[in-house]
């Protein structure tokens, strides 16, 4: 990491667009709350309803599609010729898996088309059961996760968690024993939608910014519910006058969680232990020979000046996407 007062130097016009112009991007996509047909949600979760009415009854199709081809692949390359994984190093990653995995994606298919033909007992296909998780809810969920993969970028990658992250440090480490660029996965969760915190803490941890036990914690913390959700069973509960009062006493359970179950099993036992294939890269030190707010804003344009050209976001986006639709989702739908 160069020192402050370079940093201050190499800064160029350049580096502040790069930093300031993708991050309200981010922002306005994932963190600030609209009204949508009498609902509050945000831009991203509009786009995400957007796209699931334009697909409409092909959703099915596609959902059925990506479970049956998950179970597919996933006993090819785990238990099929160790010539094909070989042959197919990329593919051989993201579908070689444990027995308890592979079990569980074979069932996901096995599910997803019982439900997807009619054809099984009530249990695996009725209504509230194989349609709610393999049709309704999985196509919602991939219908935000997609879009959420592409645009992640501009909330992460361009310096708005360094410098959030630096400002909110103390606090937040203080409060939660987490880095201060948490604050923004609390955001993205509480306003938003939890699959997107979840999104979020994942992209961090494989980046190196988080530890394995600071990701769970703010995974089984943090990525709780969103305003959407809540206003959506408010209504349906018939309490929808009653809103404020509801979702204020959740955020408040919510905070009271996050400060006790970290401190217990089996999240205080997880190690302090970064993603292997990048270590540590975080760092949110404060240079104490400059004010707070001009060392976040360093750390942001050093951000910003090495964030990822559009096809290395394309790219890492699609691997995302891939790695979410094919191996967690079969496993979390079939649970």
């Amino acid at each position: 990491m160069q020192d402050q007062s370079s940093a201050r130097s190499d800064s160029t016009p350049g580096d502040y667009v790069r930093f300031i112009i993708p991050s309200l991007i981010g922002v306005f996509l994932f963190l600030w709350p609209i009204a949508d047909g009498g609902a509050t949600t945000i831009p991203i979760g509009i786009l995400a309803e957007r796209l699931r009415t334009a697909i409409g009854e092909y959703m099915v199709w596609g959902t059925t599609t990506i479970f049956v081809s998950a179970a597919i692949l996933t006993a090819a390359f785990t238990v099929g010729p160790p010539r094909l994984a070989a042959r197919l190093p990329s593919a051989r990653a993201l579908f070689t898996t444990t027995p308890a995995w592979l079990v569980l994606r074979c069932l996901g298919g096995l599910f997803a088309s019982m439900t997807f033909l009619g054809l099984g007992p009530e249990w695996v296909i009725g209504a509230e059961t194989g349609r709610t998780a393999f049709i309704d809810l999985a196509g919602i969920i991939f219908c935000i996760l997609g879009p959420a993969c592409l645009l992640m970028p501009f909330l992460t990658d361009f310096g708005l968690l360094e410098f959030v992250g630096t400002l909110m440090r103390r606090p937040f480490q203080a409060t939660f024993n987490l880095p201060g660029r948490a604050t923004i996965d609390t955001l993205a969760s509480w306003v938003g939608a939890s699959s997107v915190g979840v999104l979020v803490t994942i992209r961090q941890y494989e980046s190196g910014f988080y530890s394995m036990r600071e990701a769970a914690v703010i995974a089984t913390n943090f990525s709780v519910v969103s305003i959407p959700f809540v206003v959506l069973t408010a209504q349906v509960a018939g309490i929808a006058d009653l809103f404020v009062p509801l979702y204020a006493t959740m955020v408040g359970i919510g905070i009271l969680c996050a400060l006790v179950t970290p401190r217990l099993p089996p999240l205080s036992r997880l190690p302090d232990r970064y993603h292997e294939p990048v270590g540590r890269r975080i760092h949110e030190t404060v240079d104490a020979s400059v004010s707070r707010v001009r060392w976040a804003l360093v750390q942001s344009l050093d951000r910003a000046r090495t964030a990822p050209g559009v096809r290395r976001m394309v790219g890492d986006a699609l691997q995302a996407i891939a790695d979410l639709f094919f191996t967690m989702m079969p496993a979390a739908m079939t649970i």
